[in-house]
């Protein structure tokens, strides 16, 4: 019995590939950046240098694009690198990744949509540009809010140390390999809220998910203040 095969092609179609596409190479770039800072081994490095130099030659004149406040205005993928008028832009103008730390977070240190699955959200984004922004001018890890952020999170957590699922959330962000988000945050504040949280997971079960747990080396306790940009370029 054969059964008949159709082809579908046209924007939706080529969108959907064109989506995938881009996130399986920025996905290896990422990990090939892990396996070069892990491994000193100049071929990764090389590697993911690369392929991100290859969209630049192809998509030279992509323009910055979005206009709108909270959804990654900007240009495609990593063409702001060494841009130092776009990063500025993202980091310190408005709605920038600054702009939303200072304003996006309520008194109590929740995040402002009040929702535990998008406060968890909020702050993996925020650390996923920290884990590698933080040796260097662009840093603000001692921004106080961060340390307001993640201390909210310890008390969010309920007493099987998983994220309630409540407000618009997916079920797996009930458990927060988010955990890699203490992780870090530790690594830099040395908080006894966030240690209780680790020794939780590690104590039940291995611990799962990529390697970037090692991008927190170096960490040191920051001493934050409450808001400002301390220090910031």
């Amino acid at each position: 019995m054969s059964h008949g095969h159709k082809e579908s092609g046209g924007e939706a179609y080529e969108g959907a590939w064109w989506r995938w596409l881009n996130a399986f190479n920025y996905t290896s770039t990422y990990y090939l950046s892990l396996l070069y800072v892990l491994t000193g081994d100049r071929r990764y490095g090389e590697r993911a240098k690369e392929v991100i130099l290859t969209y630049t030659k192809y998509y030279p004149d992509y323009e910055v694009h979005g206009d709108i406040p909270y959804n990654n205005p900007g240009k495609a993928n990593s063409q702001t690198l060494d841009d130092e008028e776009l990063i500025r832009h993202a980091l310190y103008g408005r709605y920038g990744l600054y702009d939303q730390l200072e304003k996006g977070m309520l008194k109590d240190g929740f995040w402002f949509e009040c929702s535990s699955c998008y406060h968890f959200f909020a702050l993996m984004n925020f650390f996923m540009f920290e884990k590698f922004a933080v040796h260097t001018k662009w840093s603000n890890i001692r921004h106080g809010n961060y340390r307001k952020m993640i201390l909210f999170a310890c008390k969010l957590l309920k007493s099987n140390y998983r994220i309630p699922m409540l407000n618009d959330c997916q079920i797996y962000q009930g458990d927060p390999d988010a955990y890699e988000v203490f992780e870090f945050a530790y690594g830099q504040m040395r908080e006894k809220e966030m240690l209780a949280v680790l020794q939780h997971k590690y104590r039940n079960g291995a611990r799962e998910g990529g390697g970037s747990i090692f991008l927190r080396r170096g960490g040191s306790a920051p001493g934050a203040g409450e808001g400002g940009h301390g220090g910031l370029p």
